[in-house]
């Protein structure tokens, strides 16, 4: 395995009408050159799974056209870049597996055009998620994974009406969740596991009815799934959040999924331990559901 570093000759930085350029999953070591910041035509710049180091070179500012912008898996450190909040073309911002913190800046705020946006496994971000994250109206996906926030779930996530993706599992996230989730109607992976939520889960909403991936695990949430899946119409049967302890409660788990067009259920047991359930004649749909 051969690593090597990269530097950007002056031929290339030349080269100003340069719309992308990627050197994504190589073994590149060293520090992002700062000429970075003289492609400032390009309007998607990708440097992710190498090895660099270092911060962030505040001249990516420059690159005033970007759309595309992933930093991700990297060893990068520091302070999120507050000068990314001037780039206001960005959709598509991925900064996720490195070890910036601790906060994330104020003037993201400004990226308005925003569909994806990745900062999970970032250990050394912390304290409350951000509320201004929340009007980020065009927001497709948001991973928020795997980091060190604490606090409520936010209820303004409920802005947030164009939301598929919504990733918070592994923080150290507390209280119940807010009954806004159900403002989320296309939202159709929700994985919040691995956090210490509690209470039960919201009924005074519509139904996630688009909902194919959800994670629950090792939280202290309690309640019926049919608040979160069951649509208005349909007397489909409650299924708590607790194992099955008898062929009673796995029928209604059958006719449950089937409803749902779910194949598979991990159901935790007694020992703390998972199985997996595969129900038949339903869809093709490979959706699981994790309790």
């Amino acid at each position: 395995m051969v690593y090597s570093v990269v530097t950007f000759s002056h031929e290339l930085t030349e080269r100003h009408r340069l719309k992308e350029i990627s050197i994504f999953q190589n073994f590149i070591t060293g520090t992002i050159p700062t000429e970075i910041g003289q492609l400032t035509s390009s309007d998607w710049v990708s440097v992710g799974r190498n090895q660099f180091v270092g911060t962030l070179p505040t001249e990516i500012q420059n690159l005033v056209h970007l759309r595309f912008l992933y930093v991700g898996a990297n060893q990068l450190i520091g302070d999120f870049l507050s000068e990314i909040g001037l780039l206001t073309k960005l959709e598509q911002l991925f900064l996720e597996g490195n070890y910036f913190g601790p906060t994330v800046p104020a003037e993201f705020a400004g990226l308005s055009s925003l569909t994806i946006l990745d900062l999970q496994g970032n250990k050394n971000l912390s304290g409350t998620i951000p509320s201004f994250l929340f009007s980020m109206t065009q927001l497709h996906a948001l991973y928020l994974n795997d980091n060190s926030f604490s606090g409520n779930v936010p209820a303004d996530l409920g802005n947030l009406n164009r939301l598929q993706i919504l990733r918070l599992q592994g923080n150290q996230l507390t209280g119940p969740l807010p009954s806004e989730l159900g403002k989320l109607t296309i939202l159709g992976d929700l994985n919040l596991a691995n956090n210490e939520l509690n209470g039960t889960i919201p009924t005074e909403h519509s139904p996630l009815a688009e909902l194919f991936h959800f994670q629950i695990e090792d939280n202290f949430i309690t309640g019926n799934l049919d608040a979160i899946f069951c649509q208005d119409d349909r007397d489909l049967p409650a299924f708590p959040l607790t194992a099955l302890k008898s062929l009673q409660k796995f029928n209604a788990l059958v006719a449950y999924c089937v409803a749902r067009r779910l194949t598979d259920v991990r159901l935790a047991v007694d020992d703390g331990c998972y199985q997996v359930i595969h129900v038949p004649y339903a869809s093709s749909y490979s959706s699981i559901i994790y309790l």
